[in-house]
């Protein structure tokens, strides 16, 4: 810059000396004057705007050193989850685990150098009423003669920390602590039970404590279940607990191997308080003053919080800072009163110069000028030019906007948005969190980062909208920068492949489940079929007499089964890969085909059907067949000994067809409604009723392919409804 002034000025002493001698008179002397007392008032503003720009940094940069302590916390909570999901697998992979294999496994994981501030790995296990005894005598018998479960008294099941590494000192005490007996760690190991995640108990004192140095602490657990039990339900995983692998923490000893040994001391004049759930006394588990008394210096100058959210546990991280000395004279400051007054002295030299040749000041006004407008119209045709929509706001309404801003909005003219309330653009349930995020960014309390919201262009239609703002100030007034960006396709997008992960995750869960019940019920007739081949062959010689030909008969019986078997498996396997178009299906006409079908059956067993009226509707027509033919067929088969009687009717929903099939037959107990839909589960044997136990999971399966659901409704010994819904498709 000085270089440029400098230049300048050897300019016009060029200009002038080509023109006339250099004459300073009394009134362009004032007139140079009354030019630098302002250009020198502006210095000192400006001065005074790198001094706030100072004090914004600094702000910026506290935000910025709490943000990366949370980020240090939550990466490390997540971290001992994981070391902790690794240990429960060790009861997975055996069936068996030992003291010492507990005691490897702690050395093998180098926890002291990999997760410093760590008290230890424990498990804890559960143990029956009836059990007790026997519990405790085997635990004498390891070395330990002095072992009970405490705290003593009679309880329907407890709970015993029988392991606990590094098996010393202060973890001595909790050897044998029934922690099942204390609400608060029991809560958080009744929601790692029930939910199979890694959770956090609250504040608690743990029973390692002493008389010396007593710290707050928190406990982390995660369930082990017993080896070969489902654990898919909240029901299955409670009867499946066998116990809970866990690690407790001293609040002081695990922030300190988090952030390092010497606290949060590198990040200057910061204060940590760590709340568990809320900002209270009481709540208060971890206060880095306490280890620090000399970082107390005087009355905070900003304070900001973070939430910590660790699988439904909050932590509140509360950070303040105390005034820290903040040299003005240095760096940014100094170069703006330095160049400021070097640049008034230049430019006094300059103008009292010009003064006495204002052709040349004329030339290079006009030259200036031109310049500016050039810039100008730089400006506008980049921002008219840009995909994003830009904005500026002035005391609540629109000041400028770019092209894309229009379009956006879908406005034809920028009169349409000029002077008017930008709030008036975003859809009425949107405008408080709006102001709010605006008031935020103004007043600088949050971290600026985008906000979704919801837009609406002139004729009506909202869409989704990502709002990113910035403050400055301009002829003395606050403007606020508006970066305005339509993520509608994204938002889609990701509700698409959220819907798409859940599918696939359930997808997975019943392939999981259809292969372990599938090959069960498939090696059954296999297993028949092998054994009588082997009398057969232990005969040592052709089949002749009655026996050996009964023999083959219950071989061909157990093969058609397997036969039945295997094509039911292949409709069901067939219904998430039926790839045959929807297209409108009248009902009416494929009850009347699966009666045809059925008309055997019906006249074996003098059914009286009544087919209500039905809809014409948008569906697989392949796959609405084989479902009403499965529900027909199974109301055929499982009467008892009354006539037959079936009706088959709907209603119509705001979104759906509701369908339903009733008969009079045996009925189905309430505490089976769920377990009819399971693949391969049966509740009478083949003596009593035929079949694989598919037909209910197929209609299931069905159901949900036209994203409906399907239910019973029951009395034992007075007949069964099932209801389904289809969705209306567009």
């Amino acid at each position: 810059m000085k270089d440029k002034i400098l230049n300048i000025a050897g300019l016009a002493e060029n200009r002038t000396k080509n023109t006339a001698p250099l004459k300073i008179t009394h009134s362009n002397l004032w007139r140079a004057l009354c030019f630098l007392l302002p250009s020198l008032l502006l210095t000192v503003v400006a001065v005074f705007y790198s001094i706030k720009t100072v004090d914004e940094s600094t702000k910026r940069g506290f935000a910025s050193n709490c943000d990366e302590i949370a980020i240090k916390i939550s990466t490390r909570l997540h971290s001992h989850a994981g070391l902790l999901r690794s240990s429960s697998a060790l009861f997975a992979a055996t069936d068996k685990v030992t003291r010492q294999s507990w005691k490897a496994l702690f050395k093998d994981s180098k926890i002291d150098r990999n997760l410093p501030g760590i008290q230890g790995i424990g498990f804890s296990l559960l143990v029956p009423k009836k059990d007790l005894q026997e519990h405790i005598n085997t635990i004498r018998s390891q070395g330990f003669p002095n072992y009970k479960i405490y705290p003593e008294g009679q309880r329907d099941v407890y709970s015993s920390i029988i392991y606990l590494e590094p098996f010393s000192g202060r973890n001595l005490r909790a050897f044998g602590y029934d922690m099942l007996t204390e609400p608060i760690r029991k809560k958080a190991m009744e929601l790692s039970r029930d939910s199979d995640v890694a959770t956090l108990s609250g504040k608690v004192i743990l029973v390692q404590e002493n008389n010396n140095d007593v710290q707050f602490g928190t406990l982390m657990y995660v369930p082990v279940y017993q080896n070969g039990m489902p654990v898919n339900t909240v029901d299955q995983r409670r009867k499946a607990i066998m116990g809970w692998v866990y690690s407790p923490y001293r609040m002081n000893d695990l922030m300190n191997g988090i952030l390092g040994k010497g606290d949060i001391n590198h990040f200057e004049g910061i204060n940590l308080k760590l709340y568990d759930d809320s900002l209270s006394d009481k709540c208060l588990i971890y206060d880095s003053r306490i280890n620090n008394p000399n970082q107390i210096k005087g009355k905070p100058n900003q304070a900001l919080s973070f939430p910590v959210v660790f699988h439904g546990k909050k932590w509140i991280l509360y950070f303040d800072e105390y005034d820290v000395p903040v040299s003005y004279l240095e760096n940014k400051v100094i170069v703006v009163l330095v160049s400021g007054i070097l640049i008034n002295v230049f430019l006094f030299l300059l103008i009292l110069t010009l003064l006495n040749t204002k052709k040349n000041a004329q030339a290079i006004a006009e030259q200036l000028t031109a310049e500016l407008k050039g810039n100008e119209s730089k400006l506008r045709a980049i921002l008219d030019n840009s995909f994003d929509a830009i904005a500026v706001e002035v005391d609540g309404v629109w000041d400028m906007c770019n092209a894309a801003t229009l379009q956006l909005f879908g406005c034809a003219t920028k009169e349409e948005l000029i002077g008017k309330p930008f709030i008036d653009t975003i859809i009425p349930s949107e405008q408080d969190k709006i102001k709010a995020y605006t008031q935020n960014q103004i007043e600088g309390l949050s971290i600026p980062s985008p906000h979704i919201s919801c837009g609406v262009k002139a004729d009506g239609t909202v869409f989704d909208l990502e709002v990113s703002i910035s403050v400055f100030i301009h002829l003395n007034k606050q403007h606020v920068l508006f970066i305005l960006r339509d993520i509608s396709e994204r938002r889609k997008m990701e509700n698409e492949l959220q819907e798409y992960t859940l599918q696939l995750k359930k997808s997975n869960e019943n392939l999981e489940n259809f292969a372990y019940v599938a090959s069960h019920d498939l090696k059954a007739p296999l297993n028949v079929v092998n054994g009588i081949l082997n009398l057969i062959d232990n005969g040592k010689g052709m089949p002749s007499d009655t026996n050996d030909l009964e023999l083959i008969r219950m071989a061909k019986i157990a093969v058609d089964q397997m036969k039945v078997l295997i094509n039911d498996l292949l409709e069901y396997s067939r219904v998430g890969n039926n790839r045959e178009d929807f297209s409108n299906t009248d009902l009416n006409e494929v009850l009347g085909y699966v009666q045809v079908l059925l008309k055997e059956k019906i006249t074996q067993n003098s059914a009286k059907i009544k087919i209500n009226p039905l809809p014409v509707i948008s569906a697989n027509k392949t796959l609405i067949t084989e479902l009403f033919m499965n529900l027909l067929n199974n109301a055929l088969t499982y009467h008892g000994k009354n006539i037959v009687e079936i009706e088959v009717g709907f209603s119509e929903e705001k979104n759906a067809f509701k369908f339903y099939v009733k008969d009079n037959g045996i009925g189905i107990r309430e505490k089976d409604f769920e377990k009819i839909f399971i693949i391969f589960k049966r509740l009478h044997s083949q003596s009593e009723y035929g079949g694989t136990g598919i037909g209910l999971a197929l209609c299931k399966r069905i159901v949900e392919a036209h994203q409906g659901t399907i239910w019973v409704e029951s009395e034992l010994g007075k007949g069964s409804t099932f209801y389904f819904t289809i969705k209306k498709q567009d």
